[in-house]
């Protein structure tokens, strides 16, 4: 975008050189088109700043989660290190199964 708006002003600025020596009525005519650039360039200006604030508040939004992520990952790996005849969540000696299957 930056570069289409560097175009557009090339072409204002050429534009205006030749009104220099143009009569009144293409200055009547230029007078109410240049506001128009101005009028461009706040709008990207604005839509620059919307966009960060967007995407600060998405880091923002994003980071909250990894953190409760990681809380929660910390506390299941607590419980399953306090889990009684169970050390470090390990499985009993001789105990290959999952839950309810008897050991080999």
């Amino acid at each position: 975008m930056k570069d289409q708006m560097d175009e557009l002003k090339k072409a204002f600025e050429q534009v205006k050189l030749k009104l220099h020596l143009a009569g009144m009525d293409v200055r009547d005519a230029w007078k109410a088109v240049e506001p128009r650039l101005d009028d461009l360039e706040a709008k990207l200006v604005d839509a620059g700043r919307d966009a960060g604030r967007e995407l600060a508040a998405s880091f923002e939004q994003l980071g909250g989660a990894l953190r409760r992520l990681g809380s929660e990952i910390e506390k299941r790996a607590r419980r399953e290190q306090d889990q009684p005849g169970k050390p470090g969540g390990q499985s009993e000696p001789g105990s290959q199964g999952g839950p309810g299957e008897p050991g080999k």
